[in-house]
């Protein structure tokens, strides 16, 4: 993938033109709660059990990314040669889980701990708070970054289709297709290389899931792995950004004052002037174009920021929305 400088500018802290800034949290510093090992780890082993299996999986330095709206994104980077492993870590919209967590020591034995307490205990010295308040997963909510790598190029567009369906499906990636008919799901490929005839990598797109195959002969997963971070998250994590804070901006709106809305206003129109980015802005790439559209699409992004003006003057038309203001 390749941002615009522009883009990139925005989500860097020594500029003045920055939306937020993103923190690199080492895997000792994240894990520091749960593992009493005083060896410093760039890898945390770990095991998920459910009703279906016991699943290993592996914990690396992760990113925190935090804008100037007030919300805030842990993104946990996790490694598994098993798909399956990731359905009870992370089942977005799945309000119940029955999986159980422990992790691996140096020798090898195994220590049980609570993913829900992990999370708050690391999160809440940071004046970090679930978006949404209650006893809920902190997880319900999540949006899963899924890439898996293959050592041979795609021949046809339809093989690209079907893996990356499977790991939005979170199943093994040749699993036979049963039904493909969701509605919220959108593809998006790479251009076919000419002098290959084969394609690299495609994507599905969904409301609560991404999910990447990238072909690789070298099988390069540490190279690949900072790929994504460094081009491809950044693309997701502003769209939900954008989503985030127009659900903040609604729920401050139904519980502020009228004197207290003014100010809020002026800061969603300057949400809106500065903060937002349309697809066209976004790259230089039109499949990275469209990636960026296809997430504002299926999360209904478009259409918060006009909600947003109608609560407060339900009678008059805003001046603008968001595809207007860059």
């Amino acid at each position: 993938m390749d941002l615009n400088e522009n883009i990139k500018a925005m989500l860097e802290r020594s500029n003045e033109a920055t939306v937020g800034s993103c923190y690199i949290v080492k895997c000792q510093d994240l894990t520091s709660k749960i593992c009493d090992t005083l060896k410093p780890v760039d890898l945390q082993r770990s095991l998920v059990s459910d009703n279906e299996g016991t699943y290993s999986f592996e914990l690396a330095s992760s990113y925190l990314y935090l804008f100037h709206t007030q919300v805030a994104f842990l993104c946990l980077s996790l490694s598994f040669t098993q798909l399956e492993a990731l359905k009870p870590i992370c089942n977005p919209g799945f309000a119940y889980s029955a999986a159980v967590f422990q992790w691996i020591d140096g020798s090898g034995e195994r220590h049980p701990f609570s993913m829900e307490n992990w999370l708050a205990d690391f999160c809440t010295p940071l004046g970090l708070h679930k978006f949404f308040d209650g006893p809920s997963s902190f997880l319900l909510d999540a949006y899963a970054y899924i890439f898996a790598m293959v050592p041979k190029r795609f021949d046809t567009l339809e093989e690209m289709q079907k893996i990356t369906f499977n790991l939005h499906k979170m199943m093994p990636l040749d699993a036979p297709i049963e039904d493909m008919s969701e509605d919220d799901i959108r593809y998006v490929y790479a251009v076919k290389h000419q002098s290959f005839n084969t394609y690299r990598w495609g994507c599905c797109v969904a409301s609560q899931a991404i999910s990447y195959v990238v072909a690789d002969e070298a099988m390069d997963w540490a190279a690949e792995t900072q790929a994504q971070a460094n081009d491809g998250l950044p693309v997701v994590l502003l769209s939900l950004y954008e989503k985030y804070t127009c659900l903040r901006f609604t729920e401050l709106i139904t519980h502020l004052e009228k004197g207290q809305i003014k100010r809020l206003k002026n800061l969603m129109l300057k949400f809106q002037a500065f903060g937002t980015v349309t697809p066209a802005n976004l790259s230089r790439w039109h499949n990275v174009k469209q990636i960026y559209a296809h997430l504002l699409e299926v999360n209904d992004i478009p259409s918060n920021p006009r909600h947003q003006q109608q609560t407060e003057h339900p009678d008059r038309t805003p001046a603008g929305d968001r595809t207007g203001t860059q």
